[in-house]
This record gives C-alpha cells, sequence and structure tokens, in this order.
C-alpha cells in the first residue's frame, strides 16, 4: 500500500527497502508476502495485482536475496505460523 511506502509513487523499489528494513530487525522468520489487493485504492507501481508478485520476487533474486529466503517470505513463514496457532482455532 502506497501510503506505508513512503506515498503514491511508491513501487517494487520502495516494497524492497520496507523488506530490507524488516530483515535488518531479524525478520527472516517471520516477514510473510501477502496478495490482499482489494480493500486499497491504490498499488505500488509495479505490483497492480496479485499476477504482479513475481515481480518482487525477481527483485529480490537480483539482489542476491536467495530461494530459500524468498520461499520463507512467500510460503513457509505464513505456513509455520498457521500451524504453531491451528490447534487455537
Amino acid at each position: 500500500y502506497p501510503a506505508f511506502l513512503g506515498g503514491e509513487k511508491a513501487d517494487i523499489n520502495s516494497v524492497v527497502s520496507h523488506i530490507e528494513h524488516f530483515m535488518s530487525l531479524g525478520g527472516e522468520n517471520s516477514l510473510c508476502i501477502g496478495s490482499d489487493f482489494d480493500g486499497i485504492e491504490k498499488c505500488a507501481i509495479g505490483l497492480e495485482n496479485a499476477s504482479c508478485v513475481y515481480r518482487l520476487f525477481d527483485r529480490l533474486l537480483s539482489i542476491n536475496y536467495n530461494e530459500s529466503l524468498i520461499n520463507k517470505i512467500a510460503f513457509s513463514n505464513f505456513h509455520n505460523f498457521l500451524k504453531k496457532y491451528e490447534t487455537l482455532v
């Protein structure tokens, strides 16, 4: 959501900067990427809908994030969170 990423001109690089910040805080095992694009009036440039999320992962690969870490961000961290709390539901 651009308002959380620096304004209306937020783009994939803005998202990457946000990810980098979370990673610097130790977010490797907790950061998750969602694709819930409903309910917002604007998207980051280059991430206009869920079909564009691969662009973010391609960008992370290009700056030396390995596939294992991208898998955590794209799936495993959220999956592990759900497994941890599934007995509470």
